[in-house]
């Protein structure tokens, strides 16, 4: 049986990296949220830990590769897409991740409180190995929090919106294989009875699967290439001309974009001790700004009569 692993991921650090970067966060920062959203996203497979147990006990049968294989997916399977996979149980693991990241002696108590609740709530509605599957999932999101409070500056709130968001997106990678997640576990209410079929062939939704899952490993290293080009400046700035482009207005070489509150097309010289240029500013008005005349100029420079000696539009 063919299922998605890696493409849970990559898909939500491919969107909420972009989505980030859209709403003003710089490259570096867009890739922190990104790699954020895509750990929290792959946590909801921790259920498949269980199949190794299946496995376990089948090696000692002499059962071949195939097996092997059956027979970790007959008990992967057993829990697998239920209390981890869940619209509903994601708000509250995200918000017990949230609350550790804080660090305060009160807010790791309440997300103590909040994983413990949550596990006796599985372990009536789901019984003994529900609840394991619990602990797994929700030890694996503070373990998750812990590393971010440790390696990142990134706050509580935002890492409540980041775990989200890679919680959520997870079970609607799953709807095209194997068994439909359980959407809105704990309660009985289902919303898929079945995989959405991309083909009536099974060979071809196969195929169509593994092509949405291939789509979102491109789709995260187009992301990713680009934010680490922009954070190099080897780009200008997001989805915009590369330095150099010849195809209509390139900007100034050794230059990168700042918007304004205005959103006006402004450009900064990369030397410290120059001021705030133009693409048409005059590059003796640049010389001028800068203590060692290094700073870049545009070929359509000109120099303004009675200009002051500052870098401004022309």
């Amino acid at each position: 049986m063919y299922s998605m692993f890696v493409g849970h991921a990559l898909a939500a650090f491919a969107l909420v990296a972009v989505v980030a970067r859209r709403r003003g966060q710089p490259p570096s920062r867009a890739l922190a949220f990104g790699c954020v959203a895509g750990l929290f996203a792959a946590a909801p497979d921790v259920d498949i830990g269980y199949a190794l147990v299946g496995v376990v006990s089948t090696l000692g049968t002499g059962a071949g590769a195939l097996g092997l294989a059956e027979s970790f997916w007959a008990t992967g399977n057993v829990v697998h897409r239920a209390v981890t996979h869940s619209l509903v149980v994601a708000p509250a693991v995200a918000l017990a991740a949230a609350a550790w990241v804080d660090g305060r002696t009160g807010a790791r108590a309440a997300a103590l409180a909040l994983a413990t609740g949550l596990v006796a709530v599985t372990a009536v509605v789901g019984g003994g190995l529900a609840a394991l599957v619990t602990v797994a999932f929700v030890v694996t999101a503070l373990a998750l929090g812990e590393g971010i409070r440790r390696r990142t500056d990134i706050a509580a709130r935002t890492t409540f919106w980041l775990a989200l968001a890679g919680l959520v997106s997870h079970p609607f990678g799953d709807v095209f294989t194997g068994e439909p997640p359980a959407l809105l576990y704990p309660f009985a209410t289902e919303v898929l009875t079945a995989r959405v079929a991309l083909s009536a062939d099974p060979v071809f939704h196969l195929l169509g699967a593994f092509a949405i899952e291939l789509a979102t490993v491109w789709a995260a290293v187009i992301v990713w290439t680009r934010l680490r080009a922009e954070r190099d400046g080897r780009v200008v700035g997001p989805f915009d001309l590369p330095v150099g482009s010849t195809r209509g207005r390139s900007p100034a070489r050794g230059t990168r974009r700042a918007r304004s509150s205005s959103r006006r097309r402004r450009w900064i010289c990369r030397t410290r001790s120059c001021s705030r240029c133009s693409p048409w500013g005059s590059s003796a008005r640049c010389r001028s700004a800068c203590a060692d005349g290094d700073a870049r100029r545009s070929p359509r420079s000109s120099r303004t009569p009675g200009s002051s000696g500052r870098c401004s539009p022309g």
